[in-house]
């Protein structure tokens, strides 16, 4: 894959330019941040000085800097930690590859462009193994915006079903909105719903699909706030729900709720800061989970899995490799 291939968002951008767009949202979407951040690993070994006289081992002083600021950006986006543990691992399992700094640089460079593409490819894959799920003249519930979900639909279009999506706002930020452009620019039929109107409105829902931030190993999806709601009211109604995660969005570390920092985004995403009383505490967490036992399956680049597989298809990828081994102590 080439240059010219990368998301145009962040191709040209400077490592220092890419932290600040993945801490500001302006780069979002699980499998975006992803890339964004392989490619934050590029840029900033490219654009870093040394002589090949000081060997590569400078060159991983560089790149665990950079993956621990790249990190802190959006700790509970797995795809961002696993991304980063591509590029890292890669480099650890073939040093003959590396015998000058030109070398290193070079081979970070061609892990970036693979993580890449892969993840690209996997949201094709994915797509093709969801759009069966997709009911012909049903109506399909939608939260947040995740491409893996627009293209899973997308698919399922083209092979000629007529459906209705209905995509929640998703509020504080709208991301839903996004999602139902998209879909209406592909000649899909969309309704666009306030979050809390999702159960006023599910009567006549027959399949729920969202994306995914984490998968943790025990199969806990966290995902935009709201989702453990939906998970909850398809629930009751006996509708099924799959969310779309490729692998990489599986932690290596996280077995549940309890290892996963929820992030708590700014007050102003709620309130303008010049609106807010002094006295009032905002709340404002970025994803909630969803338990397992609310989860038909799992969409994955691999196939459809059972929540209780995610386990072992990230340890297929990774073995016993986490991201905590290189940017700081494995707690």
């Amino acid at each position: 894959m080439d240059v010219e291939d990368v998301e145009e968002l962040f191709r040209d951008s400077s490592f220092e330019q890419i932290v600040e767009d993945i801490k500001s949202m302006r780069i979002r979407g699980a499998g975006r941040i992803g890339r964004a951040a392989a490619w934050g690993l590029r840029q900033n070994i490219l654009s870093t000085e040394g002589h090949d006289d000081e060997g590569y081992s400078r060159g991983y002083e560089y790149n665990y800097s950079a993956a621990e600021t790249l990190y802190d950006t959006r700790p509970t986006a797995v795809s961002l930690a696993n991304a980063l543990l591509f590029v890292l691992k890669g480099l650890q399992t073939d040093p003959d590859q590396m015998v000058t700094f030109k070398d290193f640089k070079q081979r970070t460079s061609s892990l970036a462009l693979d993580f890449n593409e892969l993840s690209i490819n996997a949201v094709d894959t994915i797509a093709l193994n969801g759009k069966e799920l997709v009911p012909d003249g049903g109506v399909v519930q939608t939260i947040c915006n995740s491409t893996a979900v627009v293209q899973t639909l997308i698919a399922a279009h083209k092979e000629g079903k007529d459906f209705l999506v209905r995509a929640a706002e998703t509020r504080p930020r709208y991301q839903g909105r996004i999602t139902a452009r998209q879909l209406v620019e592909a000649g899909i039929r969309v309704e666009l719903c306030v979050d809390n109107a999702i159960r006023h409105h599910f009567s006549d829902v027959d399949l729920v699909l969202v994306g995914a931030d984490t998968v943790c190993k025990s199969g806990e999806l966290f995902n935009k706030i709201g989702t453990s709601n939906l998970a909850a009211i398809a629930k009751d109604h006996g509708v099924p729900f799959y969310t779309c995660a490729e692998w990489y969005k599986i932690s290596t570390e996280a077995e549940s709720l309890a290892d996963v920092e929820v992030e708590e985004r700014a007050s102003s995403e709620v309130i303008p800061d010049d609106e807010l009383h002094q006295d009032i505490k905002v709340r404002n967490p970025a994803f909630d989970a969803t338990k397992p036992d609310l989860i038909s399956g799992i969409i994955t680049d691999e196939g459809i899995i059972q929540p209780g597989e995610a386990r072992e298809l990230i340890k297929k990828h990774f073995g016993t490799w986490k991201i905590s081994g290189f940017i700081g102590p494995d707690d």
